[in-house]
């Protein structure tokens, strides 16, 4: 099914249209029971933001497109989010609130660290349920050990599209990487794709590929490690 989303995505100029293939795809969602106990109108609300306050909206827009042209071909903003990718996670809204606040000293404030490493355990808590509000989504990892000297990439997999303020953005191939701010979880650095993500999200088993269907405030994608 997302197969076929993305097929319909690609021949889309609109986020119009492609709010249209977004409330399909939530109905065909519904017929494998992958809604939870929300209904198909709130689903379909979910996943195209009618939740946002549209005066926020419609002000951030004025702000964003003004200053359109400063922005390059990895970003988009308050925009329709679906894929399918490999080496991918929910972040908690919490975790990465924590996160943001602690990450410039971490060294400094342990039990802290701590503290954003547990909520970003609990991601795989709420791992049955289809639906998130406000996470972070997470595109490529990067590994080091002290006790076997290296470091390890692994960078994501897979396709992501957006229709958003900056138009259609999309991303495909064996080596993305998401370019917000990471997240350090010890020896493990998490690099975050998509900030605000709400939606569904539906994933087979806990390392297996993760389809994404929803919107997200901010998406900025590339096919490098952001730093490192």
């Amino acid at each position: 099914m997302f197969d076929s989303i993305r097929e319909r995505l690609n021949a889309t100029e609109t986020r119009e249209e492609a709010e249209e293939i977004f409330n399909e795809a939530v109905v065909e969602l519904d017929k494998y029971g992958l809604l939870g106990w929300l209904s198909v109108k709130q689903a379909q609300r979910l996943v195209t933001g009618g939740y946002q306050d549209s005066r926020i909206m419609n002000l951030l827009e004025r702000i964003i497109t003004r200053y359109e042209g400063t922005f390059d071909n990895n970003s988009n903003f308050f925009c329709l989010f679906t894929g399918e990718i490999d080496f991918s996670s929910v972040i908690p809204f919490f975790g990465m609130q924590l996160n943001r606040l602690f990450s410039p000293s971490l060294l400094l404030g342990f039990p802290m660290l701590l503290l954003v490493n547990l909520f970003y355990l609990c991601r795989d808590l709420y791992l049955p349920l289809p639906f998130v509000f406000g996470n972070g989504i997470t595109l490529g990892s990067h590994y080091s050990s002290p006790a076997t000297p290296g470091e390890w990439d692994n960078p994501s997999e897979g396709w992501i599209t957006t229709f958003g303020l900056l138009g259609r953005k999309k991303w495909e191939g064996n080596n993305m990487y998401g370019q917000l701010l990471p997240i350090v979880r010890f020896l493990i650095i998490d690099f975050n794709g998509a900030s605000g993500f709400t939606g569904l999200r539906i994933r087979v088993h806990l390392y297996g590929d993760t389809n994404y269907l929803g919107c997200a405030s901010i998406v900025r994608i590339d096919y490098k490690k952001p730093w490192l």
